[in-house]
């Protein structure tokens, strides 16, 4: 009777103190778990490369994930707008790109809402500077070269396949034509990606073509291209491809937009040298701050409830995200611009039809606040 007297005082003791125990407990402890759960929100994400998920019968990820090796823990730039902005180096822009040749105009004038300067030569080669800092530089040949290549395979007049098929040219390799490019992108203070495509123009096949773009024209009774007279090897060429960048960011233009050529960064390249140079967009960028970011992870389950909003039976591939410098506004008469890093997401969207092969549309998200960037 004692012995169960003592077990049942044993129990009692350790019930009671099991409760009021639990009171202090409950006061003490949930300030504690308030605290983790705060670090736990303020720990900076670990990004990871890639991300393969089916998160619905509508949506998949089978992404890549691209972004600076100083962003792998969560640390972001917010950026500014720097100094040697085009508008203020028109004279030794012109140096560089007009060489020798002689200039036979030259005047400055309003074009839109912009302001431009341009140089005309004897050979017919405009240099225009734009004091958005777009740059435009065209000799007579490359208006040829623009007419039998149509890049954006979104269109039925796509042909830029046909330019994919060889590596080198007879006149100079890929490569060292490609150094030669560079080094002049470099006197004029441009960074680029490193992401490169490059057309292998044939004298051939761009006669061939000529002549589809001339048959298109006439059946469609809109605009016909002018013909060339004769094409020869002498007018075999690289067209090159790629876009702006700023330490390891992709940097975007002001304008944007479905079907936007976000590879802002044109350069033909023969046996002369440059005979086209646009530049539609460029931003010198220096760092103003650092940031914390959210993660690429995060930026996905963003847009699966992005893409669950929008009323319709297509099919989602999410395949690429990639951390950039996104130029919001710029005034250029003040030579200032809101600069936000963006996630950018490349999404295939198909129908399901079998036949349809689908067309990528570009989402942004702020990276420090995953808001819809438009």
């Amino acid at each position: 009777m004692k012995l169960m007297s003592k077990a049942v005082l044993f129990v009692l003791s350790v019930f009671t103190a099991a409760v009021c125990g639990g009171c202090g407990a409950a006061q003490s402890e949930q300030p504690q778990q308030t605290e983790l759960v705060q670090e736990a929100q303020q720990e900076k994400p670990v990004f990871t490369d890639s991300m393969q998920e089916d998160l619905s019968d509508q949506i998949k990820v089978n992404a890549q994930f691209v972004y600076p090796q100083s962003c792998k823990n969560g640390e972001g730039v917010q950026a500014a707008l720097g100094e040697n902005l085009f508008w203020d180096r028109q004279d030794e822009i012109s140096g560089i790109l007009l060489q020798d040749r002689q200039i036979t105009n030259e005047f400055a004038n309003d074009y839109g809402t912009q302001k431009r300067k341009v140089y005309e030569t004897a050979d017919r080669t405009i240099l225009s500077i734009y004091d958005n800092n777009y740059l435009n530089y065209a000799t007579d040949q490359s208006t040829y070269i623009n007419n039998v290549l149509h890049f954006d395979s979104r269109f039925d007049d796509y042909n830029g396949d046909k330019y994919l098929n060889k590596t080198d040219l007879d006149f100079m390799p890929q490569d060292e034509a490609w150094a030669k490019v560079k080094a002049v992108l470099d006197k004029l203070g441009v960074e680029i990606s490193d992401s490169i495509t490059c057309y292998v123009m044939e004298h051939s096949v761009m006669e061939e073509e000529e002549g589809a773009a001339i048959a298109r024209a006439e059946a469609e009774d809109t605009k016909i291209p002018k013909k060339k007279e004769q094409w020869t090897d002498m007018d075999d060429c690289y067209y090159f491809k790629t876009r702006t960048s700023w330490e390891e960011y992709p940097v975007l233009p002001v304008i944007m937009g479905e079907g936007f050529d976000e590879d802002n960064v044109s350069v033909i390249y023969d046996r002369n040298g440059i005979q086209l140079l646009q530049i539609n967009g460029y931003y010198p960028l220096e760092k103003e701050n650092e940031i914390t970011i959210q993660s690429p992870e995060a930026a996905v389950w963003k847009l699966k409830e992005y893409l669950e909003n929008v009323i319709s039976s297509d099919l989602y591939e999410i395949q690429k995200i990639t951390l950039c410098q996104k130029i919001m506004q710029m005034d250029a008469e003040n030579h200032t611009a809101e600069i936000r890093p963006v996630w950018e997401c490349s999404v295939l969207v198909k129908s399901g039809e079998p036949s349809d092969d689908g067309y990528i549309h570009k989402i942004y998200f702020d990276a420090e606040t995953l808001k819809v960037a438009i």
